[in-house]
């Protein structure tokens, strides 16, 4: 597929990021600086294969509206600045990267929604879409005493 095409899904998932019915998983997480948030995932057939991935993320820096990012996703750590602008709020992670065509491809958007700057606290929204019922998956949330199971 060309990489054209890969940019247009790629920008009208972010133009529908808001839309919970197009979304299998979603989440809500209020982070404080260096609190980090959890999303567990694992197959729900286990494979002799399969690993139960972790991505974790917290944020370090709030400076020129840009919001400094940690993620780590399988033992790969990046660092990512955020905006809250169109096109400049989001991540785009893949969980199975195994499916051949754009529509049957499992993956997690990360979108740095706000910032309070009186409480030093910033809102991500986290959006998971499996089209193939591959994954279970838990949100593991510091603000919350127990693991939290969406749908």
């Amino acid at each position: 597929m060309s990489k054209k095409a890969v940019l247009i899904f790629l920008m009208s998932l972010c133009l529908f990021a808001k839309d919970d019915q197009m979304w299998d998983y979603a989440y809500s997480f209020k982070l404080k600086k260096d609190q980090t948030a959890r999303v567990l995932v694992s197959r729900s057939n286990k494979k002799k294969n399969s690993k139960e991935g972790v991505f974790v993320f917290r944020w370090t820096l709030f400076s020129n509206e840009g919001l400094v990012t940690l993620v780590n996703y399988q033992g790969h750590p990046t660092q990512h600045v955020l905006y809250r602008k169109k096109h400049q709020d989001t991540l785009i992670f893949k969980l199975i990267p195994d499916a051949m065509s754009l529509a049957d491809r499992t993956y997690l958007m990360l979108i740095f929604s706000d910032f309070d700057k009186k409480k030093q606290r910033a809102v991500y929204d986290v959006y998971i879409k499996d089209p193939k019922k591959r994954i279970i998956v838990i949100f593991e949330d510091p603000n919350k005493p127990k693991l939290l199971k969406q749908k």
